[in-house]
């Protein structure tokens, strides 16, 4: 679906049974009533094409209420038709301009689309104005309150006022558990995931979003990966639990289940630069260099303004041997450089570069702009070790630079080899 992910549509009413509204439409083929209302059952059961076409049909036979437009609208989003659902959400709001619901949904429309979430701001208020008491018109109003204003204590409270409203609101108490991880309330974060699968044991997103909460913050990799399996089950298509699950796999040494995982990921979501990289990464993990950058040309091809893929294609070619190959992998950080200026990958990438060409100044500079960027970068601080012990004839700077090396990864077993082959400090270095 190309329908905005940030915000929460209203949720269809429960209508008659499907055959009793094919029963009264067979014998009133223009009864609007029995087409609208098969229309939003139809959207519930994620048909889509069929629903559209019976809204039309209930349009077609006289409905212009601003029930049919607003469904109609949403319909359009949910099949990429922008400017056509906002032409609907329009005709809604001049049908009746108190339909609280196209208010929220022509908001969703111009924040989730056009990213405008000063005018999403103006219509959500209208439409908390008309329905004060509307569920999804207060989680996208605290959405709104987050990416607009970044005020997360408003975005918690509209989000917890619409869960009174609607306590099965799935998307507002996903939402919640993530802001109370951005406040780092773990264990409150941890219990609004589960209660989310409690309630919505078949939401994807909801599996998902606690695979990502096991793997990073519980380091439960076991858990993390019976969740993104379960959003799979769920949604075959849904290409990041395909990508985290492969990443998990290849951390744990199942290369080739993590790369069937990432190959899924890239079929059903080619999009993603994240997901080339990772392939890409793998690839080279097992020596197969030619592959790596058979698939990262295609993606430069796709997405040539993306920094990330040149990055990742110069470092392919830098794992290769001979000048050719060095001038490509240079020519590639370069690229990236010119496209993302705080590129870490290409930045670490040019400095060692820089370190072989002898040009020993810019590569310090390139390393140092590096973990600026990203403090945790600890192949920068190690290629700034090296280059202060070689060629700098600091020892100084270079233990200094090998211990964040090790902070960063305590397993980088040649900075740990590189620091011990210093000669003892003159004096107690304080970190």
């Amino acid at each position: 679906s190309t329908q905005s992910t940030w915000g929460a549509h209203e949720q269809a009413p429960e209508p008659e049974e499907e055959h009793s509204l094919r029963e009264t439409i067979q014998g009133l083929p223009e009864h609007t009533v029995a087409r609208l209302h098969l229309g939003l059952l139809l959207e519930k059961s994620q048909r889509f094409a069929e629903a559209e076409e019976h809204v039309v049909a209930a349009q077609q036979a006289g409905d212009h209420s601003a029930a049919a437009r607003n469904t109609l609208g949403r319909l359009r989003e949910r099949r990429g038709a922008i400017e056509e659902a906002h032409i609907e959400y329009e005709g809604a709001l001049k049908a009746d301009a108190k339909y609280a619901r196209a208010y929220n949904n022509l908001a969703l429309l111009i924040g989730g689309h056009y990213g405008d979430f000063m005018a999403a701001e103006r219509h959500l208020r209208m439409a908390l104005r008309c329905d004060s008491k509307l569920p999804e018109a207060h989680a996208n109003f605290g959405m709104v309150m987050l990416h607009a204003h970044r005020d997360e204590e408003a975005c918690e409270r509209e989000l917890r006022t619409a869960l009174t409203l609607n306590p099965d609101l799935t998307y507002a108490r996903l939402q919640l558990a993530f802001v109370l991880l951005s406040k780092q309330q773990i264990p409150a974060a941890e219990l609004a995931l589960r209660e989310v699968i409690r309630r919505a044991p078949s939401n994807a997103a909801a599996h998902y979003a606690l695979g990502l909460f096991l793997e990073e913050n519980a380091e439960d990799d076991e858990g993390a990966e019976q969740e993104y399996r379960a959003a799979i089950q769920c949604c075959p298509g849904h290409a990041p639990a395909h990508n985290n699950l492969g990443m998990l796999l290849y951390r744990q040494r199942r290369a080739a289940e993590g790369e069937s995982e990432l190959r899924s990921a890239l079929h059903y979501n080619k999009r993603d630069p994240y997901v080339f990289c990772n392939l890409a990464t793998m690839l080279v993990s097992q020596k197969r260099p030619a592959e790596a950058r058979e698939l990262l040309e295609e993606a430069v091809k796709l997405h040539p303004q993306q920094g990330l893929l040149h990055a990742h294609l110069g470092m392919v070619f830098h794992t290769m041997e001979g000048p050719e190959a060095r001038a490509a992998a240079e020519a590639h950080y370069t690229a990236a450089l010119k496209l993302e200026e705080r590129c870490v990958d290409a930045l670490y990438g040019l400095g060692r570069i820089l370190i072989t060409k002898g040009e020993f100044d810019s590569a310090e500079d390139h390393l140092t702009r590096a973990v600026t960027i990203l403090p945790g970068h600890g192949s920068s601080y190690s290629a700034l070790g090296m280059l202060y012990q070689k060629h700098k004839n600091d020892p100084e700077g270079a233990r200094i630079a090998y211990q964040r090396a090790l902070q960063c990864n305590p397993n980088d077993q040649r900075a740990l080899e590189a620091l011990q082959s210093l000669p003892e400090p003159s004096s107690c270095l304080l970190m």
